[in-house]
């Protein structure tokens, strides 16, 4: 019998740099845990009753996951924003089309999770609920990878070959999980180290308040500054790693604690409506007082 294994093997190495998923898995899992240690009690119990027994790590990689069904191709263009040439922020009516781009999304699924327990409001089904806090968790890991924030002309990194220590790869896949992987840590020790670094959450971190777009400028500027800045020949290295690094730490963390706050004041409830729930945050009292 023939053995197509080495053949096999050679169109998965091929394919490899298409099937990136954005931060890599290490990076999403990363945010999710980060995240998950700054949830009140009240959001701790209103996420369990979304997700049962799974973490805001566990289901961080889902909204990747689901690109191979070809039923959420809709869901495509909510992975990334790309800004108009020359400008040097992000500008939500002027750079997220009509099908929607990862801000936009942010919004739309905190909508979803904000408007659960609201009488006001039509209700949402817990099937939409629990899809809406999935795509949350990934999508706000993705603004903060600050390709996923940049230029369409060449989709955001992707058709920018480099080599990275010697490996061929692209700009966007180094950036989505080449520098994570390359420090060698296996992704729970990771994100226990860098929470260890968040000093000072409430200043450093601040809570939303309609300050997704400004993720995405913050994103979009450590795409100019230091995603592209990438020498002619297209060799990066130690230099290079040294120099990153210390921003996607940062990026990771700024992600984990934004998605902690967003999270923090949209969960919904099945003992409280969202301003009861708020409340019991606020002043510290137990869910559904």
């Amino acid at each position: 019998m023939t053995n197509n294994r080495p053949r096999f093997a050679a169109i998965v190495f091929l394919l490899a740099p298409t099937l990136c998923l954005a931060w890599g898995e290490d990076g999403h899992r990363i945010v999710g845990e980060i995240a998950s240690h700054y949830l009140s009690p009240c959001t701790e119990e209103a996420v369990k009753s979304l997700l049962g027994d799974q973490t805001l790590a566990d289901v961080s990689t889902w909204a990747d996951e689901i690109k191979s069904d070809r039923k959420w191709d809709w869901a495509k263009p909510l992975h990334y924003a790309n800004v108009t040439p020359g400008s040097d922020s992000f500008d939500l009516d002027r750079d997220c089309p009509e099908v929607g781009c990862v801000v936009s999304a942010i919004e739309r699924f905190s909508r979803v999770l904000r408007t659960s327990g609201a009488a006001r409001f039509p209700q949402p089904t817990k099937k939409e609920q629990v899809e809406a806090l999935k795509f949350l968790i990934h999508l706000v890991g993705d603004l903060h990878q600050p390709l996923h924030v940049s230029r369409a002309r060449d989709r955001g990194g992707n058709d920018i070959a480099v080599e990275f220590f010697n490996n061929r790869t692209n700009l966007h896949s180094l950036w989505d999980s080449g520098l994570i992987r390359h420090t060698k840590k296996p992704w729970s020790e990771y994100a226990a180290e860098l929470r260890a670094q968040v000093k000072g959450v409430k200043t450093r971190y601040p809570r939303t308040n309609g300050k997704v777009t400004e993720w995405a400028t913050e994103s979009y500027r450590l795409a100019l500054s230091n995603a592209y800045d990438v020498p002619k020949d297209g060799k990066l290295g130690q230099a290079s790693f040294d120099r990153n690094i210390p921003i996607v730490d940062e990026r990771l963390k700024m992600a984990g604690v934004h998605l902690a706050a967003l999270v923090q004041d949209r969960p919904y409830s099945p003992k409280s409506t969202l301003v009861s729930q708020l409340s019991t945050f606020v002043n510290g009292a137990q869910c559904g007082q």
